[in-house]
């Protein structure tokens, strides 16, 4: 249920432009990763998210949390904005182990290309880690 309030919540604050002055652009493009649905906590979800920023833009990202279940991790470079976003899914993957779901955006004044291919680079980054096993 979060992860379907973030995306539209991102995309009126890039359409007001509140996050366009950092991309340097009026209307940046802007791209989503398929929401991945991971076997980690959200707190190791935020944790993973954070390296694999800092491995694509080269530059520590910010990690915030929004709650008990819910993480936002955001990175910069000059024209390009990332945001992940772990939430604790409501469905848990095993019995008693709460998985959480990540979603990737990102925005780019250099246009929606740009952007889809650093959020791709971001979700390789990521991988598949596995901090519990469902067996």
């Amino acid at each position: 249920m979060r992860s379907r309030i973030l995306v539209p919540a991102l995309a009126s604050l890039l359409s007001m432009g509140t996050l366009a002055g950092v991309a340097n652009a009026a209307v940046p493009g802007w791209a989503r990763q398929a929401p991945k649905t991971t076997k980690l906590y959200a707190s190791a979800c935020a944790m993973q998210a954070e390296q694999a920023i800092q491995s694509v833009t080269g530059v520590a990202p910010t990690k915030v949390q929004i709650d008990s279940f819910t993480y936002e991790v955001r990175g910069f470079t000059g024209n390009v904005g990332i945001f992940a976003y772990c939430a604790t899914s409501p469905v848990p993957l095993c019995p008693n182990r709460p998985a959480a779901d990540l979603i990737i955006l990102t925005f780019s004044s250099q246009g929606s290309a740009d952007a889809s291919s650093k959020g791709a680079a971001v979700k390789t980054a990521f991988g598949n880690p596995v901090l519990f096993d469902c067996n």
